[in-house]
This record gives structure tokens, C-alpha cells and sequence, in this order.
């Protein structure tokens, strides 16, 4: 009985607290109110303050109000109280800056060959890279051993080119 009592008394505070509110009618309190926001607030506000208190009614009465349809009901309401909290306050900023090194994995595997997108893109060279550095080292090498060979030849010396020189050590070895 004491718990009967407690609620009667914080029932009434709460009666005077609302009686502005329950005397006045709701379209008028709606047309007071700022904006859409604002009267959607409001309406949550009493719609959640009705539910709450036939919530605690049945609690007093005995049953469990967890099985009762008004708790689905309080659920509902706080979802939406939190869709009008989420629109009045102020969206966050963009996060702005560019990952550099991420656009450089996405590029490079849009454009890099099929047998590079199935690796770790970070900075390993493709096969047809290293196809294309060898061949053109290679053609570098034979291109300064000929031009070494033709200069030797203009100065009349036989033993300017690599090769003969590679020659001679081996031959050298090979005596010893």
C-alpha cells in the first residue's frame, strides 16, 4: 500500500506539472511550437507520457506489462524520438582528405594486367615489366659492347671489346 500511495503522490505532481499542458488545446500548442520538428516533439512527448502511464497502470494492477502491447508501443515512440533527435542535431562534417595511398591501390588495379590484380598491389612490378626492363637492358649491354668494339676498332686495338678481354683471363686461368 505504500508503493499505492508513493505513485498517487508523484501522479498528482506530475497532473500539476502537465495541467498547462491538458488545458490547452494540442492544435494550439502545436501552432506555438518552431517548426515541423518541434511539433513532431511534442506529440512524441505526450504520446510517450500517455503510454508510460497505462504502462505503469497495469504494473500497479498486477499483470506484466512486458506481454502488453503498450511496450511495444513505448518502443516504438523512443525510435522515433530518436529519428527527431538525429534531424535537429547538426550533421558532421565530411571527412575530406584523400588517402593518397589507397586512390593508388584503386588506379593501379583498375589499370595494372589481370595476374597483378590477383597479388598485393603495393610497389611489385608485373611480369611484362620486368619482361620489358630486361629486354631493354639487354639491348643497352649489346648496344655499349658495340659501340666499345667499333671505338677499339678506330683506335686499331683489338682488345678493347669485353668479351676478348673475358677471353684472355679465362685462358689465363686455365694455364696456371
Amino acid at each position: 500500500m505504500d508503493s499505492l500511495k508513493k505513485f498517487q503522490e508523484a501522479l498528482d505532481g506530475t497532473s500539476e506539472e502537465l495541467g498547462v499542458l491538458l488545458r490547452t488545446p494540442i492544435i494550439e500548442l502545436r501552432k506555438q511550437s518552431a517548426g515541423p520538428l518541434e511539433a513532431a516533439e511534442l506529440d512524441l512527448s505526450f504520446a510517450f507520457t500517455i503510454n508510460s502511464l497505462f504502462w505503469t497502470y497495469i504494473r500497479l494492477s498486477g499483470d506484466d506489462p512486458k506481454d502488453h502491447p503498450v511496450s511495444r508501443e513505448l518502443i516504438r515512440i523512443k525510435e522515433y524520438m530518436k529519428k527527431v533527435q538525429t534531424l535537429k542535431s547538426p550533421p558532421e562534417e565530411p571527412n575530406l582528405r584523400v588517402d593518397k595511398s589507397a586512390a593508388k591501390r584503386f588506379v593501379k588495379a583498375a589499370l595494372a594486367p589481370n595476374e597483378a590484380k590477383d597479388r598485393d598491389l603495393g610497389n611489385e612490378e608485373t611480369d611484362k615489366e620486368k619482361d620489358v626492363k630486361k629486354k631493354t637492358n639487354k639491348q643497352k649491354a649489346s648496344q655499349n659492347a658495340s659501340d666499345s668494339k667499333r671505338k677499339a676498332e678506330e683506335k686499331g686495338d683489338d682488345n678493347g671489346s669485353p668479351k676478348k678481354k673475358k677471353k684472355k683471363k679465362s685462358k689465363k686461368s686455365t694455364k696456371s
